[in-house]
């Protein structure tokens, strides 16, 4: 997954080599043979090499400032001085030990983080390594200028070597020494990031390990895991990190070098080579700036004569070259990416091309030529395209759930029956002003399709300024005018978690940030966060991708730009192979590929002759995770045939760092399952204490849809009678959570409670969710978003109830479920797992790692029973009382006489009104309610256990699972150290 790799041998030898470090200066990559033993440097422009031998195993050597090296020597720190080919101990260590030696080292960032470990940001490596001399520095300004190195057994291999004989040392720069860790296994590779932490890998743990790093003192806290080994992967032996923080591991006996992200725990690439013993890397190669090559160390260490045979270059260094976008460290860091391929996709001469959306049901993008004036559509599977004319410029267009669309055309809002041809006014704008016109538009997260207007131009960008404005068209047709004053209205979008509004307004070339309130649809607190360079071109279209990044077209600049608003940066240019780029937008299969438009409006024959593709649509596909911005359609009655999702997916993508540490910290969630202590991955599932939400989308009901058909009669006729009442009164009362789906498994919930319903007289076939009324969101994309969350998060297993299906066909039923199948795939658990006779079988999270299972999921309906990744229903035990005292009764007696079930089973602490409860508390909600009594609940939660017994627990519900510092949840998952004192390994 890279623009190009050429992997070549550059030096052929037969040893065990390692702690390869490259020397800018004359072009030589220094490395040792630990065996040999010997110290090496080769010159990669001569080709020539020259070496040294030493006493006794080398581990590690690096360069001084003042000439000459250090090194780690059987265990000793040592200087070496190259010319006289002489050794000097500094300081001994292990003393207390026999049979030990340094293995890998490396120096520490101390006060040059940019230029010192990442290799090319602000300063060349001549002034990387500092001396260890204290006479040639003041030992105050350096206290951290450290060469930290570890131990381990000497043995015949690895897994032969005596356990828990090593440990790590810092060589401080007054030649003292500090142990930062003991009983080590084969201490290896380490590396620091950008941001201060330190890589660390204890090899026969099988894992990358992190800690946090104090700069000043050198010192280190907080272990943790960022990556766990597969089998086939090999050992984990040396690594170097990159300027964007993904780590490079050596696999020994794995024959490759991985490519991971310690944020993620995610592996992003794997480059293979031509031999099995991998020992470690380092960047280096002739700009640091541009591209860079990967100097990758072997070994031949207990190979014998057939294995050398078929390995010839067995030993040997090897050079991976990386040429293009590259995924190595770069002054313009890629994002989410390791390969881009550019490609046209539609051949056309749009005059203004722009608006790109993609509609995936039918893996369809749409868009307008605003000059045309035209709306296509362009299907990605049969590749045919079909459009239809309007009466002016059309400057945007959305889809809409009935069918057809709602555009931006002259100064009007209008429908589009894409059936009929046929355009229908909705409302204008602009009506105090001539010769304007809309530009692009984007529907808001809540469903307001906001949509500016500019100057009709003289020619392209040139026309009268302060001319436009911002506007949102409101589900009951209204609009509201966000902006005055504007010159030339374009690219807009929402941050992840909709708080701020991005805008451009082209002619004031740079991108701006608003604070935005999602429920009023209000903007505040203008603000710049790029400003675009000269050579960029003028800012046109542009949207967002998980991470919440944004993607900008250059138009006349010829590329697409992705910038970091929270910091002002520009992180990656793509270059296109026309000039006025327009727009883009996530789509494609998973949403990896970004589509871009463009424009021939201007260009006279000469200009379109140098650039034949001008005017056309082109595919970017990103060869590893997909990047995807979020936007939900508001459905209200007067407006339901009206408004539809434009992009499918909602991810949001945090940062993660696992730690399985055995003093477990139960108070970090997001990645809490794999924070478990060790003894607890064999647990069956169904004996830990698991967090979940009730009603886990009863955050996003919709006000505006009528109650429920499985409601009582008498609230449905109410319904019809006084929806203005009703709605806003079965709103309070089933709102059950605020964290949106992907936030609620961010904070630890592990259980979602989904209840599905179709709307009856809705001739679309989505389904949505339901607690009383129906839901804004559909399931497709609340699914899908977990879908995404689950792929950021390997080693956290969810279990999903699905229940309810009102009004749901057997059509709906086999289409919902095969949907469910393409989602999750091989990550949905069987429920035979669960009848299998070996422990191993037992769905413990163990079980779950090593088959892939992430999702277990039950389906409340006779429709899923003939389908082995769907599980029969759980029990639920559900108080069905507004008083907390009596939903803890119930609970002591489910626990006392009736004692849990066999497999996975839920405990509610949900509060349920009744009638007589609203009407005697009309100004409470569901939420007032809840957090009154919350209190009582924890108290008598924080007194359960999980496990086997009759009165354990397994999975705990709760509304508004978020509150009070997310204690509900760390409250639950800090039951699990309860079952250290218990046997609770069997099912």
């Amino acid at each position: 997954g890279m623009s190009s790799i050429n992997v070549d041998c550059v030096v052929k030898a037969h040893s065990g080599l390692g702690g390869p470090v490259w020397q800018e200066t004359d072009a030589t990559l220094l490395y040792v043979d630990i065996y040999g033993p010997s110290i090496s440097r080769c010159n990669c422009l001569t080709k020539e090499k020259e070496s040294m031998s030493t006493e006794t195993y080398v581990g590690c050597v690096v360069p001084r400032s003042s000439g000459g090296y250090v090194i780690g020597e059987g265990t000793r720190f040592a200087a070496v001085d190259w010319e006289k080919r002489s050794v000097t101990t500094i300081t001994h260590v292990d003393t207390e030990k026999s049979n030990t030696r340094f293995n890998d080292g490396k120096v520490d960032p101390a006060g040059r983080f940019s230029a010192a470990v990442r290799n090319c940001l602000f300063s060349k490596m001549l002034n990387w390594w500092t001396s260890l001399k204290v006479s040639t520095r003041p030992s105050a300004a350096f206290h951290s200028l450290l060469l930290c190195s570890g131990t381990m057994a000497v043995g015949m291999c690895a897994s032969e070597r005596e356990r828990k004989r090593g440990s790590l040392y810092a060589l401080q720069p007054d030649h003292s020494v500090v142990k930062h860790l003991d009983q080590v296994d084969l201490s290896n590779g380490l590396d620091w990031s950008p941001d201060h932490h330190i890589f660390y890998t204890d090899s026969l743990k099988y894992m990358v390990e992190a800690f946090d790093y104090d700069l000043q003192t050198g010192g280190i806290s907080n272990r943790r895991m960022v990556y766990g080994f597969e089998e086939d992967e090999g050992l984990p032996d040396g690594m170097c990190t990159n300027m964007d923080s993904k780590l490079w591991v050596a696999c020994y006996n794995g024959g490759r070098v991985i490519r991971i992200d310690p944020q993620t725990g995610t592996r992003l690439q794997t480059v293979q080579l031509r031999v099995a013993k991998i020992t470690t890397c380092c960047f280096g190669g002739k700009d640091y700036s541009r591209a860079f090559d990967l100097y990758i160390t072997s070994a031949t260490k207990g190979m014998d004569e057939e294995a050398l045979a078929k390995q010839p270059e067995a030993g040997s260094i090897f050079k991976v070259d990386t040429v293009s976008h590259t995924y190595l460290c770069h002054t313009e860091l890629p994002t989410a990416m390791s390969s881009i391929k550019v490609e046209c996709v539609v051949k056309a001469h749009n005059e203004i091309g722009e608006g790109p959306v993609w509609e995936e049901k039918d893996a369809t993008l749409l868009y307008v030529d605003i000059y045309g004036p035209i709306i296509s559509r362009w299907n990605s599977l049969t590749k045919e395209t079909e459009s239809m004319s309007t009466e002016t410029y059309v400057g945007c267009v959305v889809p809409r759930s009935s069918g057809g669309y709602v555009i931006g055309e002259g100064t009007r809002f209008a429908a589009v029956d894409w059936e009929k041809r046929s355009i229908t006014t909705i409302t204008h704008v602009d009506t105090e002003k001539s010769n304007t016109r809309f530009n692009d538009g984007k529907v808001d997260p809540a469903g307001r399709f906001f949509a500016g207007t500019m100057a009709v131009e003289v020619r392209p960008t040139e026309l009268e300024r302060k001319r436009g404005s911002l506007y949102a068209l409101q589900p009951d047709h209204s609009v509201v005018k966000h902006l005055d004053q504007v010159d030339l209205s374009n690219g807009l979008d929402w941050s992840p978690d909709h708080h701020i509004f991005y805008y451009i307004d082209s002619l004031k070339y740079m991108v701006e940030a608003f604070d935005y309130d999602l429920q009023t649809g209000g903007i505040s607190n203008r603000r710049m966060v790029y400003r675009l360079k000269e050579d960029e071109g003028i800012p046109d279209g542009m949207c967002i991708d998980a991470e919440g990044k944004l993607w900008v077209a250059c138009y006349n600049g010829g590329r697409v730009i992705c910038i970091d608003p929270q910091t002002g940066t520009r992180l990656q240019t793509v270059q296109l192979p026309v000039a006025k780029i327009t727009s883009c937008c996530f789509g494609g299969k998973n949403y990896s590929d970004l589509y871009i438009t463009s424009a021939t409006k201007g260009m006279d024959e000469e200009a379109l002759a140098k650039q034949p593709e001008a005017g056309s649509i082109f595919k970017l596909t990103y060869m590893t995770e997909s990047l995807v911005a979020l936007a939900i359609f508001r459905c209200s009655v007067s407006y339901r045939p009206f408004w539809r999702r434009i992009v499918v997916l909602a991810a949001e993508l945090r940062k993660r760092m696992v730690d399985i540490r055995r003093t477990w910290d139960a108070s970090s969630s997001s990645g809490w399952m794999a924070q478990l202590p060790l003894p607890l991955l064999n647990v069956p599932l169904w004996n830990l204490a698991i967090p979940g939400s009730h009603d886990s989308m009863a955050y996003c009901l919709d006000i505006h849809s009528p109650v429920l058909h499985s409601q009582p009669k008498i609230l449905r006729v109410l319904d019809h009678i006084v929806p203005c009442f009703i709605r806003p009164c079965v709103n309070k009362w089933g709102t059950t959570q605020e964290l949106i789906i992907s936030s609620q498994l961010e904070s630890g919930i592990r259980f979602l409670d989904l209840r599905i319903a179709h709307k009856p007289k809705d001739s679309d076939q989505s389904l949505y969710f339901a607690h009383g009324i129906y839901s804004l969101v559909t399931v497709k994309v609340a699914l899908t978003e977990v879908a995404r969350w689950l792929e950021q998060h390997s080693t956290e297993v969810v279990i999903i109830a699905l229940s309810a299906f009102d009004d749901m066909t057997p059509v709906q039923h086999n289409n919902l479920i095969d949907f469910l199948k393409r989602l999750f795939e091989k990550k949905l658990c069987p429920k035979s797992v669960s009848s299998r006779l070996l422990s191993q079988e037992i769905p413990s999270l163990k079980t779950c790692w090593l088959r892939g299972y992430q999702v277990v999921m039950s389906y409340a309906d006779p429709a899923g029973s003939g389908h082995e990744e769907l599980w029969p229903v759980w029990d639920y035990w559900w108080g069905n009382e507004s008083d907390p005292n009596l939903v803890i009764s119930y609970l002591q007696h489910q626990k006392e006489t009736v004692g849990r079930p066999v497999g996975f089973f839920m405990a509610g602490l949900n509060l349920t009104e009744d009638v007589r409860y609203v009407l005697h508390h009309p100004g409470q909600s569901m939420k007032s309610m809840t957090v009154r009594a919350y209190g009582l609940l924890l108290d008598w939660l924080k007194q359960q256990r999980p496990g086997a017994q009759k009165t354990s627990l397994n999975i705990i519900c709760a509304d508004f699972v978020g509150i009070s510092g997310n204690e509900f949840t760390r409250v639950v998952v800090a039951l699990n150290t309860q079952l250290l004192k218990q046997d609770v390994f069997s099912g």
